[in-house]
């Protein structure tokens, strides 16, 4: 005889497998909480005006989309987040354009002895770097607000290397000459120069980046060969920087397949340094004539 339970048997492993079916479909609270999370922080994104709330906002948008997002996702993610700091960065040294103007006179006295700051000015700063940023000290008295390294770190390191590598190429390009002034030694120039062209043999296939990063390389090449207004190569009798010259021979010996050492064989065979017109036309000359892969895909744009 057969027990009712062997009949109920199917009917239950039928009920508990829709059960299952049914609570797998569902989305669970988390998801619907971090979703609709998401949803307010956007929302409140687009209504806000304040540089450093939009900055925040966008930090958190990104702390709950990027870990579930592919590898170009995030790097479209990051760029986006990289792109609204700038902006905001830029509204708020607009906004503060006239304490940063006095950024010294808050630490230093008339005969330019070191002051401690005011506890307001302290207060004012402490809440910039709470909030990831900083103050860089450009020379010639300019001071503004920036990205501090650490505001990215956290997104960077999730991103693929060759993203970071083409990140840190940009920060290390940037505000370079203030106010007409090299703020790197030549060494360091041409290092940063040496880094973009290994770049490109490192990771030949990122085209798209090539593009982007090709604007910098050529100004960097320029600034190296001809210097800046308030960084010459000369003194005014055309006798070129003896420091300079020791490290165009150092380029030279360290990198012999550099388009830059090209330039470098070239201009050593100058008597005199005078004519910088003569010199950044030639520079220009060799960029448009060469095949190297970011001039190519620079001037593509």
């Amino acid at each position: 005889m057969n027990s009712p339970f062997a009949t109920m048997k199917p009917i239950i492993c039928l009920f508990l497998s829709g059960l299952v079916l049914l609570t797998a479909c569902q989305p669970s609270k988390k998801t619907e909480g971090a979703t609709s999370n998401l949803d307010s922080l956007e929302q409140a994104l687009a209504q806000s005006t304040d540089p450093l709330e939009r900055i925040d906002l966008k930090r958190q948008i990104l702390d709950l989309t990027m870990e579930a997002a592919t590898p170009e996702e995030r790097c479209r993610m990051f760029e986006e987040f990289a792109t609204l700091v700038e902006e905001e960065v830029s509204m708020l040294n607009q906004r503060e354009s006239d304490y940063l103007e006095r950024f010294y006179e808050y630490r230093y006295d008339d005969e330019n002895n070191p002051i401690e700051p005011h506890d307001s000015i302290k207060q004012k700063e402490l809440g910039y770097t709470q909030r990831g940023l900083q103050f860089d000290e450009l020379g010639e008295g300019i001071v503004l607000l920036a990205p501090a390294p650490t505001l990215f770190a956290k997104y960077l390191s999730q991103l693929p290397a060759y993203y970071q590598e083409y990140w840190q190429l940009l920060r290390s390009s940037e505000n370079i000459e203030p106010d007409a002034g090299l703020v790197l030694t030549w060494r360091e120039l041409g290092d940063l120069i040496a880094r973009y062209e290994a770049y490109v043999e490192s990771y030949p296939e990122q085209k798209e980046l090539f593009a982007r990063l090709g604007e910098n390389y050529q100004y960097l090449q320029m600034v190296y060969m001809t210097g800046t207004d308030n960084t010459p190569i000369a003194d005014e009798s055309g006798r070129i920087d003896p420091d300079l010259k020791g490290e165009w021979q150092r380029f030279m010996k360290a990198y012999p397949n550099s388009l830059t050492t090209v330039l470098i064989k070239e201009f050593l065979q100058l008597k005199n340094y005078s004519d910088l017109n003569a010199m950044q036309e030639r520079v220009e000359e060799v960029q448009k004539a060469s095949n190297h892969p970011l001039l190519v895909a620079s001037s593509s744009l």
